[in-house]
């Protein structure tokens, strides 16, 4: 077993990231790693092969080098966090936008403002509380994938393509919901 570095140590603690969430990658495979970090619920991990710079502190994808990359903790925290999956609906063109949000009304004042995926009439149709919101929002994408919706708009002028707009019906986008949430979708 190795030990981690003063610098990834020093680095996990300025970050916020807890010894619990710290895992010891030595001798692991990248898919062996991601698999374990998955079921042990860890964050980061040391003893793998170093960046270009020396650093041996991975995500659990070793997609990034944290210290290198730091930005990429905030995927991390996000999937970590509690919240609400919801789902939402426009008439106008006729879709289902699902996510995640602690404040999903809040969310849609924003996007419906921004006109999110092409419309400016979405309105929360039901969400549900879960402790790990963040991670099962994928999850529930995933659930509905058949029936994604790739939507280009325009935000501050820019083009912008969604993923999260899905073209079925209210009783699928609901069944993924339950199937994937912890708790039971209330009324918007």
């Amino acid at each position: 077993m190795a030990r981690i570095g003063k610098l990834e140590k020093a680095f996990c603690k300025d970050h916020g990231i807890p010894d619990t969430r710290i895992f010891d990658a030595t001798g692991l495979s990248k898919s062996e790693c991601y698999e374990t970090m998955k079921s042990l619920e860890k964050w980061v991990a040391f003893g793998v092969p170093p960046c270009p710079n020396g650093h041996e502190l991975k995500n659990k994808r070793w997609k990034n080098c944290l210290v290198c990359a730091p930005a990429s903790l905030a995927w991390i925290f996000r999937s970590e966090a509690p919240g609400y999956l919801y789902i939402a609906q426009s008439l106008s063109i006729d879709l289902f936008k699902v996510g995640f949000s602690n404040d999903p009304r809040k969310r849609l004042v924003s996007a419906n403002c921004e006109g999110w995926g092409g419309a400016s009439d979405w309105r929360l149709i039901t969400r549900a509380w879960d402790d790990k919101a963040g991670i099962k929002e994928f999850d529930l994408h995933k659930r509905l994938a058949v029936y994604r919706s790739a939507r280009s708009w325009l935000r501050k002028g820019r083009l912008i393509q969604t993923r999260e707009a899905y073209a079925c019906t209210l009783d699928q986008a609901i069944e993924a919901l339950v199937y994937t949430a912890d708790g039971f979708p209330q009324s918007g």
